[in-house]
């Protein structure tokens, strides 16, 4: 059925997204396919050691990580994976604030919907 291809087609898109990731520090940890009436796909993405959002100065650089060297490598994105990599965006915007009151992020689950949702999974900062 249609609703089976378009989850297969997801999890090709999340495949897809983790050299990106992995470049400005994330991993994708697991990802979820629920089979039913309606199919869908939750995955999870943890920090690297590397992870450093606020080095990505802009969001063009930011986008240039997705995709291939052509300038218009954001148009060959999926709208799926466009819509993810917005949310990426504003995650920066997020954690910088969550760091101010003392949190910071730990796991991000993302519930590959379109548009797509996000659930943080947030700790209070450790200081040693």
């Amino acid at each position: 059925s249609s609703n089976i291809e378009n989850v297969l087609s997801i999890v090709k898109d999340i495949k897809n997204l983790e050299e990106p990731l992995e470049k400005i520090g994330f991993k994708i940890k697991a990802v979820k396919i629920e089979l039913g009436l309606i199919p869908s796909v939750k995955f999870k993405i943890g920090k690297t050691d590397i992870s450093n959002l606020n080095s990505l100065l802009d969001a063009d650089q930011f986008s240039s990580f997705f995709g291939n060297d052509d300038s218009d490598s954001l148009n060959k994105l999926s709208v799926f994976q466009k819509m993810f990599v917005k949310m990426l965006e504003n995650l920066n915007v997020v954690e910088n604030q969550l760091n101010e009151y003392g949190y910071e992020i730990g796991e991000v689950e993302t519930h590959a919907t379109i548009p797509p949702k996000m659930v943080l999974h947030i700790t209070e900062k450790k200081i040693f």
